[in-house]
């Protein structure tokens, strides 16, 4: 999932989260991967610029979180409550088969990309909502 403040997830979460309908979806267990804007273009440029680079390259933040604590650290951002929960199964009935979108995550480290050297500007979820607000 990137993360902008002009794009992406973010701007449909914050009016939810600001008017205090914000928390947790699902299980809240599954895993999040997720990069800040700013990261995901300075690795695209890394990797161009690099000839010496090839091979696939995992464009997430060196810090998976999982659909709890991401939820939990934009609300505390925000300095909003997190009080609400979506069950799966509403998700389900709402959105249909793109529920699985939010319900089922991955765990993805960008191995190849922290071996190498890059370095991240927003590694964790709190640097980058801070950066965001």
């Amino acid at each position: 999932m990137v993360l902008g403040r002009d794009g992406g997830a973010l701007p449909l979460l914050w009016p939810l989260f600001q008017m205090g309908f914000g928390g947790t979806v699902g299980s809240g267990s599954q895993w999040i991967s997720w990069i800040h804007v700013d990261d995901a273009a300075r690795m695209a440029a890394w990797l161009l610029t690099s000839p010496d680079l090839d091979g696939v390259y995992n464009a997430t933040a060196p810090h998976p979180t999982r659909m709890r604590e991401f939820t939990r650290t934009l609300a505390d951002a925000l300095r909003r409550p997190h009080l609400t929960h979506v069950p799966g199964a509403a998700l389900r009935l709402v959105l249909g088969r793109r529920a699985t979108l939010v319900l089922d995550g991955q765990r993805v480290l960008p191995t190849r990309a922290l071996d190498l050297g890059f370095p991240f500007a927003f590694p964790t979820l709190h640097e980058a909502f801070r950066n965001f607000l």
